[in-house]
């Protein structure tokens, strides 16, 4: 299961931290399922709904206690998070804090 998730390279985490830095400000993620949907299409643990209304952006895990369906729309856009920078300011704000004569 974790290997699934995080494992590299294609661990669906991993996957989708990559596509989310290459396309930057894109909300599409038919590429990211894409790329779930080839990595992973013979894990046991990982499926792909065959019925229902708008399968196209739905993929599932089967947990331990049963197959929950994920829906990637918005994965990428709340992957991308402005933290990084927010930190980055920070630290360049406390080393001049710090740096500057009193």
């Amino acid at each position: 299961m974790i290997d699934l998730i995080a494992r590299r390279p294609q661990g669906l985490l991993i996957a989708l931290e990559e596509l989310s830095l290459l396309n930057r400000g894109q909300q599409d993620e038919g590429p990211l399922l894409a790329s779930y949907n080839t990595a992973h299409s013979t894990n046991p643990l990982y499926g792909r709904p065959r019925f229902g209304v708008n399968t196209s952006k739905l993929f599932s895990i089967h947990h331990y206690a049963g197959a929950v369906t994920y829906d990637v729309t918005g994965f990428m856009d709340k992957n991308n998070d402005a933290l990084q920078e927010d930190l980055l300011t920070l630290l360049l704000c406390s080393c001049l804090l710090y740096t500057s004569p009193s």
